[in-house]
């Protein structure tokens, strides 16, 4: 890492129509620097929305200059502090990787012989399974350091793909190899591109992975803004970026290569084919300069495998929509005339560490080192690596909804009516702890965006959030999960919650007919009559009534009382009586609004009351009694115009249905209560016309595969490196990203440590 000494200022505060005079003004009578000269970088920037309206960006800048102690001495304010920065540099010195370079490629451009390797470890190029933002992180990586790394994507190109999973949101035709979860680029392909991540970095991956997205196409604000995010649309030119990089450094990608088998090397595994070494055979004329493979069939002679992975009988496939064989013969990539271990440069190497399967033995592959990054829906690969012996640990996900709501609406509760500025679509973050413990959570919040359909298997139905890059949809969404523990699901099997998952999404796709479910949050409320006896001795019964509407009465340990109720018209009422003879009631009406009304044991009683529409921002009324007099403190009453009912922002077919028999009853309830919680933080969440879809279930791996701490190799499988958000280190594209660069790390430095 190269580190340098800045100055960086905290909390520097400017309004959102600034221009950029006024921000480096700012800085230079900060740090006093007048006609001093200096550079800066914004590092973050968040916006303060407590004071609405008053609304400020609020700035952390680095501001390098000549002799930043001297100048931080006579700064104004306290706010400016000394920082060492540190940039990330991959790891090893310029000779350690030539040394690993020249082992995956003899120095006059040929694989040099086994004896007389430099850094006698590296025999074989490295090979990476699953193209999502870990695998090419890893591969980005490896191929920078000279080793040429092989991409197995079970799913097409991001461009192909693009059209796969337009034609399924259109026409409900599942590609099941090619799909919102499968495919280059992974998951967060379409799920917005969002950036935000809690992990801790202090060697700097998180803002070089930023920096890599923004080199690929990405908008320069990733860098600073305090939820960074790219957009699907810009997110596949960034991935198709990426790939031309690799490539032009010697990756290979083989797309449509699914791994369906594993054994140890020397062993011939289902399928047929007799493994052999991949070779990089030279560059087509197609994209990015496409790079092909030898291999050998189960008769033994040679073939071209080219970059989609399909044999091209000896000519050089450029791999186009149209599927036409490119011009000219590489005879030279032909090799049906020789055994690989002739003497023209090639010889015999030591036995692979293992030989992987392709495609249910259309081929195999020869490969020492292996990185698994195949992403959090690979369950196929799970049962495959399950069955292959390795060591598997089911663990906590989430499970829930996609709730989608106005996202003027969330504009006004973020930054007040009639913001003047333009800060684009709001986005949220919510979480609220259960009185049985459970926690309810916002996940993958999608301002401006839309619910989409994210099925990968038949006869199974999972949705996800997605914005494009304007976020321009009329509706915000966010999944509202709970979270479940192996002990919710019962776990005596490392892949108990992969069926757990599968169960939820068979019953979404049952429950819609194979169309996304969809019904209003007023309905979902309804239920048959229930008592709930709970174990603070406090008593639950809730009944439906005949008018449609629900109410549920808790009777509380501490003597009081609350009721609730839903009514058929989307309004709903919370009522609590207190033990001192106050009470105090709230409701949520279908225009989005809300009103609390607190009768006070004193004799006083106030309303308040907030809605959403254009007619009305506030009514406060307070009466308190006084020397037997009532006195009206502040009064102010407008006309609500009718609100009309939310309509889906959906990508994919879908239907109104009973969203409520996907999930347990358990979590249904938990998701109730954690959303009338948030209705009291963001006026309007638990309107009863907002839509929930059915079912989130893909917001993280239900397993680990366990790896080294040190070697971050499986466990008893030497050479395997787990990665990534499938492997159960990640959750999101930086984290990834960021795990598929440490695996990168620690490949080089396994081989740097076997040249020695």
């Amino acid at each position: 890492m190269r580190g340098k000494t800045v100055i960086r200022i905290n909390e520097l505060k400017l309004r959102p129509d600034h221009t950029q005079q006024e921000l480096e003004h700012e800085i230079r009578m900060l740090l006093q620097l007048r006609g001093q000269s200096f550079q800066y970088e914004v590092m973050r920037r968040s916006i303060d929305a407590r004071k609405k309206p008053e609304l400020f960006f609020v700035y952390t800048v680095d501001v390098s200059v000549d002799h930043p102690q001297a100048v931080l001495k006579r700064a104004k304010k306290k706010r400016a502090v000394l920082c060492e920065r540190w940039d990330y540099e991959f790891p090893g010195t310029a000779m350690e990787m030539e040394c690993i370079a020249e082992e995956a490629e003899g120095r006059d451009g040929r694989r040099a012989p086994a004896g007389e390797q430099g850094c006698g470890a590296m025999h074989r190029p490295p090979v990476v399974v699953g193209s999502g933002p870990a695998g090419l992180f890893c591969a980005l990586m490896l191929a920078r350091a000279g080793l040429r790394p092989i991409v197995l994507e079970r799913g097409e190109r991001v461009e192909a793909r693009v059209e796969t999973v337009n034609r399924f949101w259109q026409t409900g035709e599942l590609n099941l190899r090619s799909n919102v979860q499968f495919g280059e680029g992974g998951a967060g392909t379409f799920s917005d591109g969002k950036l935000n991540t809690l992990i801790k970095d202090p060697d700097g991956r998180i803002r070089f992975v930023l920096q890599e997205f923004v080199r690929a196409g990405a908008d320069p604000s990733i860098l600073y803004d305090h939820k960074p995010h790219i957009g699907t649309d810009v997110l596949v030119g960034v991935v198709r970026h990426i790939r031309c990089e690799i490539e032009q450094l010697g990756g290979t990608f083989l797309f449509e290569s699914c791994l369906t088998g594993i054994s140890e090397g020397g062993c011939r595994v289902d399928g047929g084919a007799e493994s052999v070494s991949a070779e990089h055979a030279g560059q087509s004329d197609g994209v990015c300069g496409d790079v092909s493979q030898v291999g050998r069939t189960a008769d033994g002679t040679c073939e071209v495998i080219s970059q989609s992975g399909k044999s091209v009988d000896g000519i050089w496939e450029d791999d186009t929509q149209s599927g036409k064989a490119a011009d000219g013969m590489r005879e030279d990539a032909l090799r049906t005339d020789k055994p690989a271990d002739e003497e023209d440069g090639h010889v015999s190497q030591p036995p692979a560490r293992y030989i992987l399967e392709i495609n249910g033995g259309e081929r195999t592959l020869e490969a020492d080192d292996v990185v698994l990054a195949i992403g959090h829906s690979a369950r196929d690969t799970f049962e495959l690596l399950q069955r292959s012996g390795f060591a598997l640990q089911p663990k906590a996900f989430a499970v829930g909804l996609r709730m989608e709501h106005p996202q003027q609406m969330i504009n006004e509760a973020m930054y007040g009516r009639d913001c003047p500025y333009e800060l684009g679509a709001a986005p949220y973050k919510v979480t609220h702890k259960c009185a049985d413990g459970r926690g309810v959570y916002s996940f993958c919040m999608c301002p401006g965006g839309y619910v989409v359909n994210a099925s990968s298997e038949e006869g199974r139905l999972a949705v996800n959030g997605m914005s494009y890059s304007g976020r321009g949809s009329q509706n915000a969404n966010s999944a509202i999960v709970v979270t479940v523990t192996p002990e919710d699901y019962h776990a005596t099997s490392p892949l108990d919650g992969v069926a757990f998952q599968r169960e939820l999404e068979e019953r979404a796709y049952r429950c819609g007919n194979g169309k996304i479910p969809v019904q209003y949050f007023q309905d979902f409320c309804r239920d048959d009559e229930a008592r709930t006896s709970r174990g603070d001795g406090s008593c639950e019964v809730r009944a439906s009534r005949s008018d449609g509407g629900c109410e549920a009465r808790a009777s509380r340990s501490d003597g009081g009382c609350e009721a609730r109720t839903s009514r058929n018209d989307g309004s709903c009422e919370v009522r609590t009586s207190r033990n001192d003879g106050s009470y105090e009631a709230r409701t949520s009406c279908s225009d989005g609004g809300c009103e609390v009304r607190t009768s006070r044991n004193d004799g006083s009683c106030e309303v308040r009351t907030s809605r959403d529409d254009s007619g009305c921002e506030a009514t406060s009324e307070k009466w308190e009694q006084k020397d037997s007099r009532t006195e009206t403190v502040e009064t102010h009453v407008c006309v609500t115009p009718e609100e009309t009912a939310l309509s889906p922002e959906i990508k994919g077919q879908y239907t109104f249905a009973d969203v409520r028999s996907v999930l347990p009853e358990a979590l249904n309830q938990a998701l109730i209560e954690g959303i009338h919680a948030f209705g009291r933080r963001i006026p309007g969440f638990d309107r009863g016309d907002a839509l929930l879809s059915a079912v989130e279930s893909r917001t993280s791996s239900p397993v680990r595969i366990l790896r080294d701490p040190a070697t971050c190799q499986a466990v008893m499988h030497p050479g395997i490196y787990p990665c990534g958000e499938g492997a159960g280190y990640a959750g999101g594209i930086t984290s990834a990203a960021v795990d598929g660069i440490r695996i990168a790390e620690a490949m080089c430095r396994s081989y740097s440590s076997a040249s020695r």
